[in-house]
């Protein structure tokens, strides 16, 4: 999600990006060994167009992220020539500029790509094979595409704030420092420090970056940058009988962190860090049925809200499944006086039509949830067939017909949500896509 909307964090890592499944087009497979990405020498971005005709032949894995002006940064494998390439684009699909990133890099099955951006910049992050190791770097740019410092190592879960990329590095003794890079002119600065065996997950805001530690009976807050040193009390305690858990998620919007969590029996619970936590606070609803999936959290100044799955197969011919996508919208400590909780029906796939992958983001004050739907793959069709959305609010969902092998969201800003789309350009299936920007509503 971009710099505006709220932000999701996973249990263990941020939904930097959420991509359909399936193998990287023209490549080939790697199996290098893992090792510090401090110890690699890392690649000169080179300020040259990938072509002169500014085009950029993506392969998977690839992410876009929402620049400034509703321009879309966009990056991913060019294949071809071994490189993460990556370009600044207009919401009409024209290129504004396109750079390599990194070089040396070639595909294997886990290998990823993010882009984080704010309205200083941007940075590419690349975790896989870059010659015979396997690392996480990551190169940043300004705005205009010229390169700030060289590619330098990133850990994992990555976060952005308005000043740089954060992420926590190895460290000695079981401790990982907390390090911002700035986007301007790439000094790294230690914010902190995490323990690695808490599976430590960061959080950014604007200004502020949260530390999450989980631990076997809680999770532990700590708020650095603009509140260094700052510690809260345990975000979740383990408990018995109902408030035993069955899921939990966090998001930022603005500066503020919220927390969601279900519990065994269904109950959703809201509470906020703003940074200091507020109590938690149980929604005026129905439980959640057991059987519900949850798919995603987000937020925004005055609602939490958890999207989840639903079998729905007894509307449809027997041996046909369907799927409703629902919106729990909970109040936040913020919420203006009247706001209701609620749990409605976004959208319902067809009968005997799979989901692919879920996406959250705000226009406005609107929240909108959005879906990719899965084609029937006759004749090695594309594995995307649509996507869908719905502006919560407004009435009935949108489907926009795009065959495409993946596709994900750049962000959203006051007026709409930007998603790109990789589509074929040739028959072959393996031959490189190129980029499609897909506006809505």
């Amino acid at each position: 999600m971009n710099r505006a909307p709220a932000r999701l964090i996973a249990r263990a890592s941020l939904f930097a990006c959420l991509l359909a499944a399936g193998g990287c087009k023209a490549c080939s497979e790697s199996s290098a060994p893992v090792v510090d990405a401090a110890a690699v020498a890392p690649p000169v971005p080179s300020s040259r167009a990938l072509a002169p005709k500014l085009t950029l032949p993506l392969s998977r894995p690839f992410s876009a992220a929402l620049g400034p002006g509703g321009d879309v940064y966009v990056a991913g494998l060019v294949a071809a020539r071994g490189v993460i390439g990556v370009a600044r684009m207009t919401a009409a699909g024209d290129i504004v500029w396109v750079r390599d990133a990194i070089a040396g890099v070639s595909w294997s099955l886990d290998a990823s790509v993010h882009v984080l951006a704010s309205t200083r910049g941007i940075a590419v992050s690349w975790s896989g094979a870059l010659g015979r190791d396997t690392v996480r770097v990551a190169a940043m740019f300004d705005k205009d595409g010229a390169a700030v410092g060289a590619p330098a190592r990133v850990g994992s879960g990555a976060c952005a704030t308005e000043d740089g990329v954060v992420s926590t590095l190895e460290g000695d003794g079981g401790v990982a420092p907390v390090v911002r890079r700035g986007f301007v002119d790439a000094t790294e600065v230690t914010l902190g420090a995490a323990t690695h065996d808490l599976s430590p997950t960061l959080a950014c805001g604007d200004r502020r970056v949260y530390l999450l530690e989980h631990g076997d009976q809680d999770v532990g807050l700590s708020v650095l940058g603009a509140d260094a040193g700052l510690r809260s009390a345990p975000v979740f305690v383990a408990g018995s009988g109902e408030d035993e858990e069955r899921e939990h998620g966090a998001f930022t919007h603005g500066d503020g962190l919220g927390f969601v969590r279900v519990t065994a029996r269904g109950s959703v619970r809201v509470r906020d860090a703003l940074p200091a936590l507020t109590p938690w606070r149980r929604a005026d609803l129905p439980p959640l049925p057991e059987g519900d999936d949850w798919l995603a959290v987000d937020g925004d100044a005055s609602f939490a809200y958890v999207v989840v799955s639903r079998d729905a197969a007894e509307r449809c011919d027997a041996g046909l499944g369907s799927t409703d996508i629902r919106v729990v919208r909970v109040r936040r400590s913020s919420a203006p006086k009247g706001a209701t909780d609620s749990d409605e029906l976004a959208g319902s796939l067809p009968c005997g039509v799979d989901m692919g992958s879920v996406f959250t983001g705000s226009v406005g004050k609107a929240f909108v949830v959005a879906w990719t739907e899965l084609g029937s793959r006759e004749g090695a069709a594309p594995p995307i067939a649509s996507l869908a959305y719905r502006q919560m609010g407004a009435a009935g969902t949108s489907r926009i017909e795009q065959a495409a092998d993946a596709v994900t969201l750049a962000g959203c800003d006051a007026i709409r949500c930007y998603a790109v789309a990789l589509v074929r350009t040739e028959a072959d299936a393996m031959a490189p896509g190129a980029a499609r920007i897909i506006a809505f509503p």
